[in-house]
């Protein structure tokens, strides 16, 4: 079973040229946008039938029009300005989009948000990687001397090592 988050926010500011319906409200654009620069890379070819097709990587860039984070103020941005500012958490995208007959989009029932900053995945990718040499060492050593425990017990340092003769 998964945690649920509560966020509340007093003011959610729509950064987007456009009107976004969100669970049937109305949040106009606000005037003021946030863009992202964008390059193309092309990365190879696939053949298509006798067709050359290019394939390309975009390369999210700059930001924008983006206001510096505010407490109790969330952004509702495109996707993209989203995924070019990881480490912010006070941008949403629209997200579960409505649409009309002929497909075109007419609101959305939820909003996607970044998920844990980059600093925050680096410092867990870090510990990752430490936890492994802790553990490696761990095997070839006979004690390890003052160890040092995370707040679930689980050995993430030492003071030394004692290894086996």
């Amino acid at each position: 079973m998964g945690v649920t988050l509560s966020i509340k926010i007093m003011t959610l500011i729509n950064l987007t040229p456009h009107e976004v319906v969100l669970c049937g409200q109305h949040i106009p654009a606000s005037g003021q946008q946030a863009r992202v620069s964008m390059t193309r890379k092309q990365t190879g070819t696939i053949d298509l039938d006798g067709t050359t097709v290019p394939i390309y990587r975009t390369i999210l860039g700059t930001v924008t029009g983006l206001p510096e984070a505010a407490e109790g103020v969330g952004y509702i941005v495109s996707a993209m300005v989203r995924d070019a500012a990881p480490e912010r958490r006070d941008l949403y995208s629209p997200a579960d989009l409505q649409r009309d007959e002929h497909g075109n989009v007419i609101g959305c029932n939820s909003l996607d948000a970044n998920q844990a900053s980059a600093p925050e995945r680096w410092r867990q990718a870090e510990v990752a990687r430490l936890t492994a040499i802790i553990q490696a060492a761990a095997m070839k050593a006979s004690r390890l001397a003052d160890l040092q425990r995370d707040k679930d017990g689980k050995v993430i340092g030492c003071g030394s090592l004692d290894q086996n003769q």
